[in-house]
């Protein structure tokens, strides 16, 4: 029989600006986006191209025209970030509003197209842009302020709109240069090709077009995307390292595959690399891996080489695939899992990484009772099984405790439930790895589990929430207390602000943690009380004595029995730090969305995002893995606890990206995880459906 609390658990779960009306009285104008022009003349856009009049006054130039483009004038309401949909025009070279298309010059060495607003009903409240593509590059954009007569034009500000009187016709013209599309990138190559095909980019990167694949002239342009090393990844790190442009539409393929190539800038001895890509015009931006190629026009030299075949173009990056693997293991849940031998606190990661041995500590067996068996699980090399090291018990069984590892490699547990299942616990002891065997230390303040425990950037440990005392339903705590590994003691600090249990919290680069969700407490005793799940978040501020907690902003959607990751600083969060928020539940209902706290340096949320997530999922895992993408393990797809095999990843950018890579084996919830040498991931025990997982498994993102 299980734990009565147990069982309770599984129970619950581009821009013009539009001035029509009448300027002769005096009236407060409404506010607009700021404006702007980008060309080659204006705000340091593509040096490649230029508007020309009667849109700006007429710029130099030295470049050389190309007349083989096939561009797109795309006309949008412009809310001072995006275009709000639908398009107000859209002309190409075969079609457009009216009949108008965008036409070729070549004595004048310029594009053409007229714009009648007066057939459009525009809003004079609103701002529009004006945007000039090939395929899916932009090239540039203006802002036009449309005025109700020839004299307010001296009000336009020049060099920020273009003026236009309202009803008239505006001739679009600009002129586009070779290496448009490159832009500013000097790294950057670029090509057109034919039908007799051909090759475009680097000795490191490119892509080789054979004869036949194409009909007509096309252009590409291969170019780095991420600054970051370019390194094999089970996942595609914030859209791949090398980008394949061309000047077609959305849909266009190549009628014979292409081969793309890449240079690796590093990669595991004797790792098996295959290329992917991510389609960027896929809703669901799903990782597509190439049939294996060679790549005989690069020139890697000793760096490893990744080749594949493909008839359309993206986001390219060299790839390893992942497998699960799985052993026999003790069956074990709410086991906890601590990185041991090999560990470094990583300075971007903030994340245990390259465990060469990792300490199993505790859960309740197959009939329910409590566990005091651990063992140390020993990862030798990147191929073979895990070997499981016998270690001394713990002093006293227990689940629903933590495990912190300490300087030197001790680990500190603490709290849970004991040989009584309804009464949470005080007790703590640590682990000494030069005896491999557990000692005494001195116990907490005030007993608990579904606490959280943190260690600070200076070695001290926060323990915060959790639930005390002894009942079926007990209730929720803002209790806090941080443990001195030099002194062996237990420190009251400040209470939380609200009362939590199963909540995270999340280490910061600077030190803080950010506590977040979770449980607020059923009425004491009472076992049939619904949960209180929380949105509210804090922040403890360490101090030198102790610390305190203050108010940070909310969750978009109450949950606990979720899991919060630190994201590191990514370019596609302009420099932000992050940390996502997945899953958990209401108690009602699993969550199958995410949020990302993109933080500034007060740690309030400055680009909040939401996510769905391939499954909804409580009870789960989420570990920093593959780069500085999120690999979610497992969990209970609805409040009954029904185990879930899905393993999902988030992948890094902005916005994120989530999508389904291979299923674990068996399915499980109430497990723990840790990442491991070998760019591997490490599963132990929890839920299979109504019974305990009799295995652990290991990701290899190999």
């Amino acid at each position: 029989m299980l734990p009565l609390m147990c069982q309770a658990e599984r129970l619950a779960a581009l821009s013009l600006c539009l001035v029509l009306a009448c300027r002769e009285a005096p009236t407060v104008a409404p506010a607009r986006p700021a404006a702007s022009i980008s060309d080659a003349s204006h705000s340091a856009g593509n040096p490649h191209f230029h508007f020309l009049p009667p849109l700006v006054p007429q710029p130099s130039f030295t470049g050389t025209f190309d007349g083989t483009f096939a561009p797109v004038v795309r006309i949008c309401a412009w809310d001072g970030s995006r275009c709000v949909l639908p398009l107000v025009a859209e002309f190409t070279t075969a079609a457009g509003p009216g009949s108008e298309t965008v036409r070729l010059d070549p004595l004048g060495e310029l594009y053409v197209v007229n714009w009648k607003s007066g057939d459009f009903q525009l809003d004079p409240t609103q701002t529009y842009r004006i945007s000039v593509l090939v395929g899916r590059t932009e090239l540039g954009f203006a802002d036009v302020d449309v005025v109700s007569s020839r004299r307010e034009l001296r009000n336009v500000q020049a060099g920020e709109y273009v003026g236009l009187v309202d009803g008239l016709t505006l001739p679009i013209k600009f002129r586009i240069e070779r290496r448009a599309m490159c832009g500013s990138d000097a790294a950057c190559v670029e090509a057109a090709v034919g039908a007799a095909g051909g090759t475009v980019g680097t000795d490191r990167a490119g892509v080789a077009i054979p004869s036949g694949a194409v009909d007509h002239d096309i252009h590409l342009a291969v170019r780095r995307r991420d600054p970051q090393p370019c390194l094999p990844l089970t996942v595609l790190q914030a859209g791949g390292c090398y980008e394949v442009l061309t000047d077609q539409a959305a849909g266009f393929t190549l009628q014979v595959p292409a081969t793309v190539g890449i240079c690796a800038d590093a990669a595991e001895p004797g790792a098996a690399l295959q290329l992917g890509k991510v389609e960027p015009d896929d809703p669901a931006q799903e990782v597509v891996l190439l049939d294996v190629a060679t790549a005989d026009f690069l020139q890697c030299g000793a760096a490893p080489s990744a080749g594949g075949l493909t008839r359309s173009f993206s986001y390219v990056a060299p790839t390893m695939n992942g497998a699960w693997f799985a052993q026999s293991s003790t069956p074990r849940v709410r086991a906890v899992a601590t990185a041991l031998q090999g560990v470094q606190l990583h300075h971007l990661y903030l994340d245990d990484r390259d465990a060469t041995a990792v300490l199993i500590t505790g859960g309740f067996d197959a009939l329910g009772n409590p566990s005091s068996s651990a063992e140390l699980v020993s990862i030798n090399s990147n191929v073979g099984p895990l070997v499981s090291i016998p270690v001394g018990d713990l002093i006293t069984a227990r689940w629903g405790h933590t495990a912190v590892r300490l300087a030197g490699g001790r680990v500190l547990v603490a709290g849970g439930l004991g040989p009584d299942p309804t009464c949470a616990m005080a007790d703590a002891e640590i682990y000494d790895p030069t005896t491999r065997t557990f000692v005494p230390t001195g116990g907490m303040n005030v007993a608990r589990t579904r606490h959280t425990a943190t260690r600070l950037l200076d070695g001290r440990v926060l323990i915060a929430g959790g639930i005390t005392g002894c009942a079926v339903s007990p209730p929720a705590i803002a209790s806090a207390e941080i443990y001195d590994p030099a002194t062996g003691q237990f420190t009251l600090t400040a209470p939380m602000l609200n009362l939590r249990e199963r909540h995270t919290a999340t280490l910061l680069p600077d030190g803080r943690v950010w506590v977040a969700g979770g449980d607020g407490g059923a009425v004491s005793g009472n076992p049939t009380a619904q949960p209180v799940a929380l949105a509210s978040t804090e922040l403890f501020i360490p101090t030198t004595g102790g610390g305190y907690f203050t108010q940070a902003t909310a969750l978009r959607y109450p949950r606990y029995r979720h899991s919060a990751t630190y994201l590191p600083i990514s370019s596609g969060r302009a420099g932000s730090p992050a940390v996502l928020v997945a899953g958990g539940t209401t108690g009602t209902v699993v969550h199958n969305i995410g949020e990302v706290a993109c933080m500034d340096g007060n740690i309030s949320p400055v680009c909040t995002q939401v996510i769905p997530l391939a499954v909804g999922v409580e009870d789960h895992v989420a570990r920093l893995s593959g780069g500085s993408n999120v690999l979610i393990v497992g969990g209970a797809t609805d409040p009954a606890g029904t185990a879930s095999r899905a393993t999902q990843w988030v992948r890094d950018g902005y916005p994120l990206q989530t999508f389904a890579p291979p299923a674990m084996a068996t399915a499980r919830d109430g497990h723990t995880a840790m990442h491991i040498y070998g760019n591997r991931l490490l599963v132990v025990g929890g839920f299979s459906g109504s019974m305990i997982a009799t295995t652990r498994e290991v990701f290899s993102f190999q």
